[in-house]
């Protein structure tokens, strides 16, 4: 499938199928873990998931968390998937969700070229980084889904 002359960029459905087969991977490993009768019952994850009312930016995969005293459900957790090219810009974009939108409290940017993961936690209203990050997302393995081996299509 050839992508739209007036689509700029990856996005979407037209990025490679690496950053697609990495958002699969992690939303059916977080499916397993939020059951809806286990620890993580009032979470749900979206894939390319739009924030709105919070903002008009998609993360590729948000984690939402249910408030214990209603239905209402409110961004937690934002993961960006990226490559080199991209890294920095998705970096920022990250701090910025994480930094305008209260109820997040996490974001993760994922280079897929150099397996390097930036972990952004919000703590008292201040954005703290942690550089190449190796431990897990709501006990999802970020480094076993990274070793998706790579097809040409």
């Amino acid at each position: 499938m050839r992508k739209p002359n007036n689509i700029r960029g990856l996005g979407g459905t037209f990025n490679d199928y690496k950053h697609q087969t990495i958002i699969v991977a992690f939303i059916h490993e977080f499916v397993c873990k939020l059951n809806p009768k286990g620890k993580y019952k009032n979470y749900i994850v979206f894939p390319e998931f739009y924030l709105f009312p919070y903002s008009n930016m998609t993360p590729d995969i948000s984690i939402w968390k249910r408030q214990a005293n209603n239905q209402k459900l409110h961004p937690l957790i934002i993961i960006e998937i990226c490559g080199n090219s991209t890294f920095s810009k998705d970096k920022k974009k990250v701090k910025k969700l994480i930094t305008e939108i209260a109820p997040i409290k996490e974001g993760y940017v994922i280079n897929k070229d150099s397996s390097i993961i930036m972990k952004f936690n919000k703590v008292e209203n201040k954005i703290v980084e942690v550089e190449k990050f190796k431990g897990n997302i709501l006990g999802v393995n970020v480094m076993k889904i990274l070793n998706i081996p790579e097809y040409t299509f």
